[in-house]
């Protein structure tokens, strides 16, 4: 394997790995939107539709 096709491999790798990260930090992002939403429905909805979640969110 020559160089050259050694740092192109680095390169793609490097951006699929950013583009993971990006996903990731989306997710992150929305988790708070997501709560807000649990808060605004009724918590015996809540308490169906997440189940075991509930005691995380404290419900």
């Amino acid at each position: 394997m020559s160089l050259r096709e050694q740092v192109s491999d680095l390169k793609s790798d490097n951006t699929t790995l950013s583009n993971k990260l990006k996903q990731q930090e989306h997710k992150l992002m929305e988790v708070p939107r997501l709560e807000e939403g649990y808060m605004r429905t009724a918590r015996g909805m809540v308490r169906q539709q997440v189940g075991g979640a509930c005691m995380v969110y404290g419900f």
